[in-house]
């Protein structure tokens, strides 16, 4: 029977792409759902939880991805979240501003700003509380901030109206007035103003309402984003200061926070209130660097009083009603289909599969597939003796319609829904109702936001060649009982046809690229490997492949560490006693060297990586490697490193042991010390490791 079937196959990437691929990707694999960067859930940032910290104002993005924070009793903290440590640089009752002011970062310092006062922009050191730099005009004109942001560079950009009016209610722009954006360096001397007429104030409003208002932010390329949530729009000015468009905003709340990644998509969060016992509907809405709409960015919900983008593919949310900060990375995930408001999934059509025979009975599909948890595959099917059909009044070449760009996707869907067959949801082998020289199917693949269905072979069978036709006729008389018959006889139809292919295919199990299991380890005892289920598939391949080299070198250095690096996929470090030998004639070191490497002339001691053995079941295998390995009359040593420093033991640096940033050293619960401070050297009394003494012959400045 296998040998009268004839199939067509898709399991070349040249086969795929003959077809009309929407939101799918070929791999070398198959088939699957495009993937793309979008922000998810990361971690979440308890305020409540910072010792210190009174009721968030605002904060800010400072190095490696720490947070300066500023409550309402104008304290700033610099907190480093992944190590839950909170350093206060600026303490409450300074003078300098209020808790109304904003933060951000300037090159290595703090920048504050607010609308009124004497320190209206300053520049603050985060190591010693001082100020830097004070800037309150430009050129003859009083900045008084409403937002400001920094770039990838270190400069500033401070967004300010030109020549407020002062009311009894303080600060207002008048009518018809503008605003601008002055860029300014990390040492605080103006570069260039943004003025465009889009900028323009058209009603005279209080500065602090104003700044409630406008948000902005500055691109990977330099580019400029200003979000006027009164008018629900983005302005945006090209680095060198021209300003480029006006992009409509489409948040159905309130606009709060702006954002953009290195790729230029904008992200714009609501916070617009809602009753305690409604659905929380507010999101960190996504837009293409055009402004169009593409949808709410997965794994947040909630208030967004403020959002930042940082330069470590991560987001910052703040929540003001939860007290908390949510962040959020960038990674691989699904693509949504269509213009990112779809859903995830991918549609296939092919060519037509030709026959040559018209009403040609078509057999079944075999489909080779992975189908991770919530993930799906639908195939649908059509069948006709001619390459042309009537769609709604017209007549069309489906080859052509089908490749056709012009249509959309949701076009076809539609028209040709009433055309293709009810989807086998999840077929592997299934029998086709189909008839016609010709032949086309339609596959979905439905993914959820991190997988994706992989279609790795599909095989479409013909004629139709059943059991059924070995029986007497009166099996085939009545239809129903002949429909359920043929479909169980083709069961045994397919034990039978993979039975012989597989006897067709046998040597492509003597192959130890194709082989695995229990067969591959079979086939290693044929070079007399013996190992067991705790080796995988892939360190046998290895060692099969290396088996005749590794013979050569059997009892040697290079052979032990052959073996290992097979198995662990790095080479380990071997200490020999002619290493360190002379190491002996000193007294000082000999205990050391006795201890860590011994005094045998013929032991040696094998250096594992701490991240390289992840189980005591992997450290057996790789004792029982050198001892196998080894030389007879030698003594072998397994030391498998810890990822940190213990004096007196095996730590080496670069290996197991690094030096990290330094970071502040606290002395007790009220204070601290900060990385650059120094031991001052007075007529030699300062000597570390001598005698020093605090208050004494040595002070701290």
């Amino acid at each position: 029977m296998y040998d009268d079937t004839t199939f067509f196959s898709l399991n070349r990437q040249a086969d795929w792409k003959k077809g009309a691929l929407h939101n799918l990707t070929v791999t070398e694999q198959g088939v699957l759902i495009e993937q793309t960067e979008r922000f998810g859930f990361y971690q979440t940032v308890r305020l409540d939880l910072i010792e210190g910290l009174q009721q968030l104002e605002d904060f800010a993005l400072g190095e490696n991805e720490k947070l300066y924070l500023l409550d309402r009793q104008a304290n700033v903290f610099l907190y480093d979240y992944e190590n839950h440590y909170a350093d206060l640089i600026l303490p409450g009752g300074h003078g300098q501003f209020s808790a109304r002011a904003k933060l951000t970062e300037v090159g290595t310092h703090l920048l504050v700003s607010q609308l009124e006062g004497e320190n209206r922009l300053v520049a603050y050191s985060p190591d010693t509380g001082q100020a830097v730099w004070r800037l309150n005009e430009y050129s003859g004109i009083p900045v008084h901030p409403l937002a400001i942001t920094t770039d990838r560079h270190g400069d500033a950009y401070v967004l300010f109206v030109f020549d407020p009016v002062q009311r009894a209610t303080g600060l207002h722009a008048t009518e018809n007035s503008y605003y601008g954006v002055l860029k300014i360096d990390s040492g605080g001397r103006p570069q260039r103003l943004y003025q465009h007429r889009s900028l323009l104030i058209k009603q005279e409003t209080s500065l602090l309402s104003l700044q409630e208002s406008l948000f902005f932010t500055v691109g990977s390329g330099g580019k400029l984003y200003i979000l006027n949530t009164a008018e629900r729009a983005v302005f945006t000015f090209a680095q060198s200061g021209g300003h480029e468009a006006t992009l409509p905003v489409k948040v159905i709340g309130s606009p709060s926070g702006l954002g953009v990644d290195p790729f230029g998509s904008l992200y714009i969060g609501d916070d617009h209130s809602i009753e305690q016992a409604w659905e929380d509907n507010r999101f960190v809405h996504h837009y293409q660097a055009d402004g169009r709409y593409v949808d709410a960015v997965l794994g947040y919900r909630g208030q967004a009083k403020k959002l930042l983008v940082g330069y470590a593919s991560k987001m910052y949310v703040w929540n003001q009603e939860e007290n908390l900060i949510t962040v959020l990375e960038q990674k691989l995930r699904t693509k949504p289909l269509g213009d990112g408001q779809g859903a995830l999934k991918g549609i296939y059509f092919t060519q037509a599969f030709d026959s040559t025979e018209a009403e040609t009975v078509w057999h079944k599909i075999t489909v080779e597939r992975e189908l991770p948890d919530e993930t799906q595959l639908r195939i649908s099917y059509f069948s006709a003796d001619q390459k042309e059909l009537m769609l709604d009044g017209q007549r069309i070449q489906l080859d052509q319609y089908l490749q056709d760009r012009e249509i959309s996707l949701e076009t076809k869907l539609v028209q040709l829904d009433r055309v293709f067959s009810r989807p086998l949801v999840n077929p592997q082998d299934a029998l086709l109702q189909a008839k016609g020289r010709y032949i086309w199917l339609k596959i979905e693949w439905r993914g959820n936001d991190r997988l994706s269905p992989l279609l790795r072979k599909l095989r479409v069978y013909f004629p139709r060649n059943s059991y059924l036709n070995y029986l007497p006729s009166v099996y085939q008389q009545d239809p129903v009982s002949r429909d359920f018959l043929e479909r169980y006889l083709s069961l045994y139809g397919t034990f039978f046809e993979e039975m012989e292919e597989t006897i067709d295919h046998m040597s492509r199990f003597f192959d130890v690229d194709s082989s695995s299991g229990d067969l591959l380890r079979w086939l290693a005892t044929w070079v007399g490997i013996s190992v067991d289920d705790r080796w995988s598939s892939d360190q046998v391949r290895r060692l099969m492949k290396q088996s005749t080299e590794l013979y050569k070198k059997r009892g040697t250095r290079a052979g032990i560490q052959e073996m290992i690096e097979i198995f662990t996929g790095e080479k380990p470090y071997i200490i020999e006693y002619f290493q360190y030998k002379y190491l002996l004639e000193k007294a000082d070191i000999k205990d050391y060297m006795e201890q860590l490497y011994g005094l045998d002339p013929y032991r040696f001691c094998v250096l594992i990586k701490p991240h390289v053995v992840k189980s005591d079941e992997e450290r057996k295998i790789l004792q029982k490697i050198i001892d196998e390995e080894k030389p007879a009359f030698s003594e072998a040593q397994l030391v498998v490193l810890e990822p940190r420093i213990y004096l007196g033991t095996h730590s080496y640096l670069g290996i197991n042991t690094f030096l990290s940033e330094p970071r502040l050293l606290v002395l007790d619960d009220q204070a601290s010390m900060p990385n650059n401070t120094v031991l001052i050297d007075i007529d030699r009394d300062n000597r570390i490791g001598l005698h020093t003494r605090l208050e004494l012959d040595s002070n701290l400045e």
